[in-house]
This record gives structure tokens, C-alpha cells and sequence, in this order.
């Protein structure tokens, strides 16, 4: 009889050990989770403020995303907290979320956007100008008019001028 005993006591210790484990082993699971959920909506969040140039409100986070109001609110003032976005009030009154490390990037993009498009419109002045010089050359062997050099020199000026204001 004792062994017996002895045998369901063993099992029993194990059936409670097993259980423990299990529980210990789901509730660590569900929290693992819950934060690769939580990482992947702030990320949605992130890519959304992106294409919108670095500023959301509530209403095109819970439209443009499978969040709801409450998780956007939530997951917004852990942004808020580390300090990845700021609260401005637009024109209307309406509550802006300002991603403003997302607003530098754009601009700092748009900025070289500007300067190769100013670098290429150098580049075709530079085309335009070769060729008026090689015009002037051209025509300055032109014996009978001397004055042609000068007024042919004051046409590429006044060209080079033109192109220069536009910048």
C-alpha cells in the first residue's frame, strides 16, 4: 500500500510540475505576443507617417491601418514618451501627430532633388554656352566688322544673365 502511495504522490508532483511549466510557457508566449503585435502596428504607424510626410492625425491612423482608436491612442503616447513625435494643433484646431525626424528626411531628400535638378539645368547653360562660343569663333573671322567680337561677346552675357536669374 505505502508503494502505491508513494507512486501517485510522484505523479502527482509531476502532473503539478507539468502544469506549472505550461502555464509558465503560454503566459510567456502570450506575452511575447502581444509585443511583436505591438511592434508591428508602430511600425504600420511609422510607414504611414512616412507617406504622409511626416504627420498624421488619430483618424487616418485607425482608416489607413488595422489599429483601433484605443491602440492608436495608446501606441501614440509611447511615440509621444520617446520623444519619436510631438502634438501640434493645424489651423482648424485638429490635433496633429508631427514625426519631425520623418519631416527632415523629406526635406533633406527634396533638397537634393533641387540640386541635381539646378546641377542639370547648370549642365545645359554650360552646353548653350559652348556652343554660342564656338559660334563666336566662328563668326569673328569676320574681317570687315570688328565691332562684331563686342557685340557677339555682350549676346552671350546677356544670355548667361537670363539663365543665372532663373536660378
Amino acid at each position: 500500500m505505502g508503494f502505491v502511495v508513494d507512486i501517485l504522490i510522484t505523479v502527482f508532483t509531476f502532473v503539478l510540475l507539468l502544469l506549472g511549466m505550461i502555464f509558465f510557457l503560454i503566459s510567456r508566449g502570450v506575452s511575447v505576443f502581444k509585443k511583436k503585435n505591438e511592434s508591428s502596428q508602430i511600425r504600420q504607424i511609422l510607414k504611414l507617417a512616412e507617406k504622409e510626410d511626416g504627420k498624421l492625425t488619430m483618424s487616418q491612423i485607425v482608416m489607413n491601418t488595422n489599429i483601433t482608436l484605443k491602440s492608436a491612442k495608446h501606441y501614440m503616447d509611447k511615440l509621444i514618451e520617446s520623444e519619436l513625435v510631438e502634438i501640434e494643433n493645424d489651423e482648424d484646431g485638429t490635433i496633429e501627430y508631427v514625426f519631425y525626424e520623418i519631416l527632415q528626411r523629406k526635406k533633406k531628400l527634396s533638397g537634393i532633388a533641387e540640386e541635381k535638378e539646378k546641377q542639370r539645368e547648370y549642365n545645359e547653360m554650360l552646353k548653350d554656352i559652348k556652343g554660342d562660343s564656338k559660334y563666336l569663333r566662328f563668326l569673328t573671322r569676320d574681317e570687315d566688322d570688328p565691332g562684331i567680337i563686342d557685340r557677339l561677346f555682350i549676346k552671350v552675357i546677356d544670355r548667361i544673365r537670363k539663365k543665372m536669374n532663373k536660378w
